[in-house]
């Protein structure tokens, strides 16, 4: 499916927020009414996780109809955990169409599951729905939040490729970060019966007495609805408290990192000794044909490679014999009987009622043992598989089985920009130094990011400041003075849409610190003269100014498929620019 699809096409993007319709506002009559003649039954009975709308019951954070969630557990954690979080309750579903409009879907769906604390009317429905390609985000009443569409579509790339439990993930994920600025504040939502009642009452005089009556039911039967309310909600707790609990003995069963093999325990020390003037040209091709997993036999580009730390020497056969499985786990025949025994003691644990805590608190103590006794089995097993992997990604040479290093991975990448006939020591210097140099401003990089006010340019202008200075605080310092001058200055672009932060980036990247009065003028008269505001962007950024100029330009760019700000770049850099970029 389509990203634009996925968005919901309305000018609020995906998020909803608004009372219940007529539909919703007779379903509550009608439960109220219940609600009055069968609340002795109700005190007496366990009540469901959740009323039945259109079909559906909820089953835990996350309902998924449709049958396209392929990890269960790990989709219900991550929802669970924002809601764990933030305190509001989260109801995901998917569907594979509405029959409605999906907004109210959502809505009437939330209404009827009751989402959200009674008291506060805080929850957050999330509708996938397949056949309308459509995701929706509608909110209770004591809830809004500011940039819902962009939270909705955060899933759309993953499900594009079909990973409908990533693109959840990435919807729950977006939501957590938005929850996390504190972007909230009460309004109209999904809202409750009451809050719906009264606005129904503004129609007719007729409307009103009905919407009153309604409003009584719903007060009179208001005991009952927050009882049942709270007690899906504990249920909901409880349940997700239980599988926390479970999901943690499990993890158990996997086995640390300090338990699986280390290859680099396995490698032999470096030669002591090494001719490391060997070319770069032969040295890389002997890393090239190891990189191909083929046998090389260049005992000295390898060996020197070895020595410079670009290759490691394992011995393989040691690596095997250490991480045989024990004879007595093999013999014993008891894993596969564990391993079923676990299973069904945490199923058993799951499926106890939910006022039972002492007797699921034996289950989890069993399921504990279990885990005791499987655990030897799996952490053999998987030093096992470990160590097979580490065995097989080794390529035998003549000097051994080896292994390819980060600087050797590195070395392969820039082999053909580096100078054949240099000595390979020199070769791993430069790119050495050209490393650090490239960490350095990643570092810069990510410091100039945190610096920055969140927007959609934040990206760009931290690439843009980067290259600036070396001091990432002396780069923010101009980069702000530039963005208050063109803000002060340049009317024109706001007024035209433009993001004046991103073309105080352009003007940084093209050193034109000093020229904003200069550029503001030229875009004024690019846009009087009919050029479109990006068009008009680029000639001010390259200071055009001649009609005939501005025209030869731009059909260059057009023939070479460039930006104009290139293009004039290209010609004003060297006489040969054009011949240069179509050879390349």
């Amino acid at each position: 499916m389509s990203l634009d699809l996925m968005r919901n096409p309305h000018g609020d993007g995906s998020a909803r927020t608004g009372g219940p319709t007529r539909r919703v506002l007779a379903v509550l009559a009608a439960t109220a009414i219940i609600a009055l003649t069968a609340a002795p039954a109700s005190a007496q009975e366990a009540p469901p996780a959740c009323p039945e709308y259109d079909g559906i019951t909820c089953e835990g954070w996350v309902t998924d109809v449709a049958g396209v969630i392929i990890d269960d557990d790990r989709v219900e954690a991550a929802v669970g955990a924002v809601v764990g979080k933030h305190g509001h309750e989260i109801a995901v579903v998917i569907v594979d169409s509405t029959g409605i409009p999906p907004d109210q879907y959502a809505d009437e769906l939330g209404n009827t599951w009751g989402v959200g604390s009674v008291d506060r009317n805080d929850g957050i429905v999330i509708l996938v729905s397949l056949g309308d390609h459509r995701t929706e985000i509608v909110t209770g009443s004591g809830l809004t939040l500011q940039g819902l569409d962009q939270v909705a579509g955060a899933g759309n790339t993953s499900f594009q490729a079909g990973d409908f439990d990533g693109g959840i993930i990435a919807i729950v994920g977006s939501l957590d970060a938005l929850l996390s600025t504190g972007s909230t504040e009460p309004d109209g939502g999904m809202g409750s019966g009451i809050d719906a009642a009264r606005d129904e009452t503004d129609e007719t005089e007729g409307a009103g007495r009905v919407g009153s009556v309604i409003v009584g039911l719903l007060l009179i039967g208001g005991g009952s609805a927050m009882f049942l309310s709270a007690r899906t909600t504990a249920r909901r707790r409880v349940q997700t408290r239980r599988r926390d609990r479970i999901d943690q003995e499990l993890a158990r069963l996997e086995p640390a990192g300090h338990e699986l093999p280390q290859l680099a325990e396995y490698a032999l020390s470096t030669p002591a000794n090494a001719d490391l003037s060997i070319r770069t040209g032969d040295a890389t091709a002997a890393l090239a044909e190891v990189i191909d997993r083929h046998r090389s036999d260049d005992i000295e580009s390898l060996t020197a490679l070895w020595r410079l730390g670009a290759l490691e020497v394992i011995e393989a056969g040691r690596l095997e014999a250490d991480h045989e499985v024990p004879l007595e786990l093999r013999a014993s025949g008891e894993r596969r009987m564990l391993e079923d025994a676990v299973q069904a003691a945490a199923q058993d644990a799951l499926a106890i009622g939910h006022r039972e805590e002492s007797e699921f608190g034996i289950s989890v103590a069993e399921v504990g043992r279990l885990v005791d006794a499987l655990r030897p089995h799996r952490v053999a097993a998987g030093r096992r598989r470990l160590a097979e992997a580490l065995v097989d990604s080794l390529v035998p040479t003549a000097i051994g089985s080896v292994s390819v290093t980060d600087l050797g991975e590195r070395l392969a990448r820039a082999s053909a920009a580096l100078d054949t006939n240099s000595s390979i020591e020199d070769s791993v210097a430069e790119l050495s130094a050209a490393y650090l140099t490239a960490s350095g401003k990643t570092e810069r990089l990510q410091s100039l990011y945190d610096r920055l006010p969140d927007s959609t340019t934040r990206p760009a202008v931290a690439a843009a400041l980067a290259d600036l200075d070396e001091d990432p605080d002396e780069a923010v310092e101009r980069y702000e003075r530039l963005r208050r001058e063109l803000a002060a200055e340049g009317s024109s672009l706001t007024a035209d849409g433009l993001e004046v932060p991103a073309i105080a980036a352009l003007l940084l990247m093209n050193r034109d610190e000093g020229n904003v009065l200069d550029f503001v003028r030229v875009y004024g008269r690019r846009r009087s003269a009919g050029s479109p505001p990006a068009e008009a962007v680029e000639y001010a950024l390259t200071g055009l100014r001649d009609p005939d100029e501005i025209e030869r330009i731009r059909r260059l760019a057009r023939d070479l498929e460039l930006p104009i700000s290139v293009t004039a770049a290209l010609m004003r850099r060297r006489d040969d620019g054009v011949e240069v970029f179509r050879r390349l």
